[in-house]
């Protein structure tokens, strides 16, 4: 099972990145913990269950810390609207972060459309998640 779930990491990596010569990342990838250092991925999650994350980039991230950005879906506008924000220590030296979102914040919140954002450096990275009831 954790060999079928690093595969499919991988694939979902390989299928996003580009070969040009620019760093690219492959995008938010949510999920349930199943190890020590790894995510069954998922998208959609039950109302205070907490939403772990990975965001994994083809070289070092380079940075002492990254922003990240919460948003949630206006059904009324059809737009996305800026729940919170925060800086997120990181290792310089790491071409990943995991960490996640406590679920008492989507109790609060309520069901729905979510949008995670992740900058560092001159990149930004989303990725939509569901909540449900």
């Amino acid at each position: 099972m954790k060999r079928l779930i690093v595969l499919l990491i991988l694939i979902f990596t390989m299928t996003a990145c580009s070969s040009s010569n620019e760093e690219k990342t492959a995008g938010i990838v949510f999920g349930e913990i199943v190890g020590e250092n790894e995510l069954e991925a998922i998208n959609v999650f039950e109302l205070g269950e907490k939403v772990n994350f990975l965001v994994e980039t083809e070289s070092n991230l380079g940075v002492e810390q990254v922003d990240v950005q919460l948003n949630i879906m206006n059904p009324d506008k059809s737009e996305w609207e800026k729940v919170t924000s925060s800086s997120l220590p990181t290792n310089p030296e790491s071409n990943q972060i995991m960490n996640g979102l406590d679920g008492s914040i989507f109790e609060q919140l309520g069901p729905g459309a979510y949008q995670l954002e992740v900058k560092y450096k001159d990149q930004t990275v989303k990725g939509d998640f569901v909540v449900e009831e």
